[in-house]
């Protein structure tokens, strides 16, 4: 298999979640999705019956999945993440400069009630 380039992070991800499927499953998704062939025709290349393959590849798909959406979950929860900075306070309709949140109880904005 080709090295990904480190500029493709997702194709570097496929790889290794292929690299984590067993060596039957590798060769029935590759079959299929890089070969393009069809259960029937993996059925002759794999000596079984195609409703087999058929089964296998569902299979191999679920754990591909499954490998697949590990990585991404791990690789999301090591990126750096970005600081968050708390929106603007919208102005007060009031016009009153305290913000709603830090005025005493009884409190009346300037020049009205």
């Amino acid at each position: 298999m080709q090295e990904p380039s480190p500029d493709e992070p997702e194709e570097a991800l496929v790889h290794e979640a292929l690299r984590r499927l067993g060596p039957r499953d590798r060769e029935i998704l590759l079959l299929s999705e890089w070969e393009g062939l069809t259960p029937a025709e993996i059925a002759v290349v794999m000596g079984c019956l195609a409703m087999t393959a058929r089964g296998r590849l569902h299979r191999a798909r679920r754990r591909f999945r499954t490998a697949f959406e590990d990585l991404l979950a791990r690789a999301d929860s090591e990126r750096p993440r970005h600081e968050a900075v708390a929106p603007p306070t919208p102005p007060d309709p009031t016009g009153d400069p305290l913000p709603l949140s830090t005025r005493p109880a009884g409190h009346v904005p300037r020049g009205g009630a």
